[in-house]
């Protein structure tokens, strides 16, 4: 039997959301009290000590993600005022703090942090502040270190948006590289295979395999070109060519409707969109995206300077709160999970296919798959599912081999999935927190 350790997260209202960082050493919590917090595990007693706290935005955290290592200490936090910020620790070697003493001293932005220093002062700094999102911080994610330093943000207008910083040792420079309006028309692969060198201007065009009607938009860098046309609503209401008002009066009014909208339309768009990068180089800049209101998710690509759909998740019947790629150690396919507000598990495999690729000389495997990106095709197949918690399923996540994955929702239990050797999936533990595991 596992033994479970706990301790006083030292936060004044709910956590809302913790992360551990690459090595599984330190763990970062926020909640509604605003405030973030850094811990550090003590290997020789199993606890956990307080190294930072501070008052990270101004109004209750929802989201923290942890950056790769190769980028130093970098943290980034969601909150519902709207915002993405993100903090990075520096490290000054100060013996006169003594090891294990606490320091308290304000820092960049006049809030205090309280640090256990340990040979040393560690602080956390503000670096930078994102403002794009016209809704709360559902979802974060920093893309894979092989990628640079990219940071996918979802909010609760509807869209992720892709930040960047250019510099491989300054990240206080971030800015919004592309984004993806997951409930508006979407663009898929098979579209792009018929289109022709000339056929950029069809960036709004709706795909044949894609009839819901919603606020269209495409981004290449930063670039944007957006056609709003909610359903059954002509082009008179969105202020379009065929508005045959005249005067000040009739233009104040398709303007005012014009907003009226998009201001619905946002509000409509759900606040549970999810997203999470596909680790492996074999499918560089490919998203999983739980979609909010639509009650599916879908993988995107960036390709031809546009995120397109290049495959949907099946069998969701309703809104997907959390979504997990798992670590492809050495097999041929990859490995989805999700978990919805229809109380379910669902376990995808996800298969890419680039037809014949050939190696050359002057290029190595992953070279060859990406100069091949425009010939793949990717199919997801539903392989397992599973409603044991009986209740709303809140996270996913996979151990580091990809060989187990843990699930936690309403039931307030953490269930532990793993695959026998002829392939079937089965529950193997469950945690309970008042008890222990089962």
């Amino acid at each position: 039997m596992n033994q479970l350790v706990q301790f006083d997260p030292a936060h004044d209202e709910l956590i809302a959301d913790m992360e551990f960082d690459f090595s599984g050493t330190k763990l970062c919590t926020v909640g509604s009290d605003h405030t973030i917090k850094v811990w550090q595990n003590r290997p020789e007693t199993g606890q956990w000590k307080l190294l930072s706290s501070w008052s990270g935005h101004d109004s209750s955290l929802t989201k923290v993600c942890w950056a790769h290592p190769e980028f130093g200490n970098l943290i980034a936090t969601g909150s519902f005022d709207r915002t993405v910020r993100i903090w990075q620790q520096t490290s000054n070697q100060n013996s006169a703090a003594g090891a294990g003493l606490d320091t308290v001293y304000p820092n960049a932005d006049g809030q205090v942090e309280e640090l256990a220093a340990e040979g040393g002062i560690n602080r956390w700094h503000h670096i930078a502040t994102k403002k794009d999102a016209q809704g709360m911080i559902v979802d974060l994610a920093f893309a894979p270190h092989y990628m640079g330093l990219q940071l996918a943000a979802a909010s609760s207008d509807g869209f992720v948006r892709i930040y960047e910083t250019g510099s491989p040792v300054r990240f206080d420079n971030w800015t919004l590289a592309s984004e993806i309006d997951v409930n508006g028309i979407a663009v898929y692969a098979p579209y792009l295979e018929h289109r022709t060198d000339s056929a950029d201007e069809a960036e709004t065009t709706t795909p044949a395999v894609h009839t819901a009607a919603a606020t269209a938009t495409t981004t290449s860098l930063g670039a944007q070109t957006e056609a709003t046309t909610p359903a059954g609503t002509d082009s008179s209401v969105t202020g379009g060519a065929s508005h045959t008002g005249n005067g000040e009066d009739s233009l104040a009014d398709a303007a005012e409707k014009s907003l009226l909208v998009q201001s619905n339309t946002l509000q409509e768009a759900g606040n549970n969109v999810c997203i999470a990068w596909c680790p492996t180089r074999f499918l560089p800049n490919t998203l999983a995206v739980g979609c909010g209101r639509e009650k599916d998710a879908k993988i995107y690509r960036y390709i031809n300077n546009r995120w397109v759909v290049y495959a949907v998740l099946p069998d969701h019947t309703d809104i997907v709160h959390t979504i997990s790629w798992a670590p492809q150690v050495g097999r041929s396919y990859h490995l989805l999970a999700t978990g919805s507000r229809d109380h379910y598990v669902r376990i995808f495999k996800v298969e890419a296919s680039y037809g014949h690729i050939a190696l050359t000389e002057t290029k190595d495997l992953v070279e060859e798959y990406t100069a091949n990106a425009s010939n793949l095709h990717i199919k997801a197949s539903l392989i397992a599912a599973f409603s044991d918690h009986n209740a709303e399923v809140w996270s996913v996540s996979w151990n580091v081999t990809g060989t187990i994955l843990s699930s936690s929702g309403d039931d307030g239990k953490v269930r532990l999935w793993k695959a026998s050797s002829t392939g079937e999936w089965s529950e193997i533990q469950t945690i309970a927190t008042e008890q222990g595991s089962e």
